[in-house]
């Protein structure tokens, strides 16, 4: 017999799973409003579930049917599209809330390097919100990068980064200029001074710790 949300967050609660998640009162919160709309083709019945989201979003599943058109109830039809559509929005929910927590984790270790960066005597970087969508993007990639190979490596984290960098067209030069793409750090990890070498490991720190 299949599950819904409701018999899974049960079952987390009987097994003491504590950790952070995605609840039915948390989706609910953020449902504004619900529509039903039934269609008939080739004279089957269908009902769909529409759920407005606060961000404006609608989310349709599966329609609900019947084999028996004389087995037809509204009712029924309204709960099983409704849970059809709430189950769609929690893969998104969950989908957002992973994304939400590398952009969060990526942007503590952007200020984490920044600030590195000013006890170097390097004033180059500049905070978070001001940064370019390139870079965000980058820090988010590398987030989720270590999330998915916990075990990898300063050194693995830079080979990722580099492998980005040059399929995005960016090659190694003494200066960086993000408008020719050139970047010093464009190199071999053994190649990389010192400092550079620290960035990577604060880096790997900081998601270590968050994730």
């Amino acid at each position: 017999m299949a599950m819904n949300h409701t018999d899974v967050e049960q079952m987390m609660r009987d097994l003491g799973c504590d950790g952070e998640k995605i609840t039915s009162a948390l989706i609910e919160s953020r449902i504004i409003d619900v529509d039903y709309e039934t269609v008939v083709i080739a004279g089957q019945k269908l009902m769909f579930c529409g759920i407005r989201m606060d961000n404006g979003f609608v989310v349709v599943g599966k329609p609900a049917t019947c084999i028996d058109p004389a087995n037809w109830r509204v009712e029924i039809g309204e709960k099983i599209s409704y849970d059809n559509s709430f189950g769609e929005i929690w893969k998104l929910e969950a989908y957002r809330k992973l994304s939400l927590n590398a952009e969060r984790i990526a942007r503590l270790a952007h200020e984490i390097n920044r600030a590195y960066c000013l006890s170097l005597g390097d004033d180059s970087q500049i905070a978070w919100e001001y940064a370019p969508d390139w870079q965000k993007e980058s820090a988010i990639k590398g987030v989720a990068f270590h999330q998915a190979n916990p075990d990898a490596t300063p050194a693995d984290s830079h080979e990722s980064w580099l492998e980005q960098k040059l399929n995005d067209g960016w090659r190694h030069g003494e200066v960086k200029d993000a408008v020719a793409r050139i970047h010093p750090c464009i190199t071999a990890y053994e190649n990389l001074p010192l400092e550079q070498r620290t960035k990577d490991y604060l880096f790997k720190a900081v998601i270590t710790t968050m994730s």
